[in-house]
């Protein structure tokens, strides 16, 4: 493929619908087609970076158990994997906790919680959720945990009395407020491996996550989302990931040609049916398995759930359509 130099050289249909995305400016239109693009922004700009990386070293120091809490989509699934693969580098002592979707709900929840501390976790780190979950933070303390939230969702209610790392809080100056849940997480790996003066191959090794996270969860694919992606997907082709590799075999995906909308429209639902037919569970330990026999077994688990879930989402649209085309032949008597 060519390499464009100047934006005059592009197809002026290009342009005009570069133009129509707000994308005019000589700078910003070879930026956005770039296949190395730059817009990155320092992680100690968003509000709360700081205090969540020294909140984690100094638990790490003192070998306390972290849980880390996420939610039970495509985002929350890969938040999850990305936060213990990093903080696997720093300590052993980790564990995770998605939520139910049948029995639980989204986000953060008392029950969830007393769950955590009474299986001997010292800290939770939240992933994709807790912005408002103020009462269940104020629970968390009360019972001696230690807890941080990274999350990326609007804050609509009560902010949570804690750590808080979300580009949309009040007060953060973060040049860019559009991440998913996965690249706020990035952004704290990305402040943890400066700190802590890990190798950039922690960052590197995450970046497949990365892209199917902001993916997964239609965020803009402008400014720093672009090159999370652009990056992220580079390393998705490269087939290291056991389990991921694993999982595009299956489904008639070649690493080394894996495109964005085969993650969009194929990855992604499969991610997304462990927690809309199961469990995200399933999902995460795909993502951080090793064994060829737990991840044959979570591919298998994950194909079932996602045949189950178009299955149901036949049935539903046929229900659906029965209704609607008895309710209009009612109205025409």
């Amino acid at each position: 493929m060519k390499t464009v130099r100047k934006a005059e050289d592009l197809n002026p249909r290009v342009l005009e619908l570069l133009k129509k995305r707000g994308i005019e400016s000589e700078e910003d239109i070879l930026e956005f087609i770039s296949d190395k693009p730059r817009k990155t922004y320092d992680p100690f700009l968003m509000k709360g970076v700081a205090e969540g990386v020294e909140l984690i070293l100094a638990a790490v120091k003192a070998g306390k158990r972290i849980c880390v809490y996420g939610d039970y989509d495509a985002d929350g699934i890969t938040s999850t994997s990305l936060m213990l693969q990093v903080l696997g580098h720093l300590t052993d002592n980790l564990e995770y906790y998605i939520p139910s979707r049948f029995d639980e709900g989204y986000g953060l929840n008392r029950a969830a919680v007393q769950k955590i501390r009474d299986r001997g976790a010292d800290v939770i780190i939240t992933v994709d959720c807790g912005s408002v979950a103020a009462d269940e933070v104020r629970f968390a303390k009360e019972i001696g945990l230690e807890i941080m939230v990274t999350d990326h969702h609007n804050i609509t209610d009560k902010i949570a009395d804690c750590v808080l790392i979300n580009p949309k809080q009040p007060g953060c100056g973060y040049p860019y407020k559009l991440l998913a849940g996965c690249g706020v997480a990035f952004k704290l790996a990305q402040a943890l491996q400066q700190k802590a003066d890990l190798p950039k191959s922690v960052l590197t090794d995450v970046l497949d996550l990365v892209a199917i996270g902001t993916i997964g969860d239609i965020v803009p694919l402008l400014d720093e989302n672009r090159t999370l992606v652009k990056y992220g997907m580079k390393v998705l082709n490269l087939g290291r990931r056991k389990g991921l590799k694993r999982l595009a075999d299956e489904i008639s995906l070649k690493a080394g040609d894996i495109r964005s909308d085969q993650v969009a429209f194929a990855i992604a639902p499969h991610l997304n049916a462990c927690g809309r037919m199961a469990t995200a569970g399933i999902g995460v330990e795909l993502m951080t398995a090793d064994d060829d026999a737990a991840i044959n077994l979570c591919v298998d688990r994950i194909i079932d759930n996602n045949r189950a879930r178009k299955k149901a989402q036949d049935e539903t649209y046929a229900k659906c359509l029965e209704i609607a085309e008895k309710e209009c032949a009612d109205d025409l008597l």
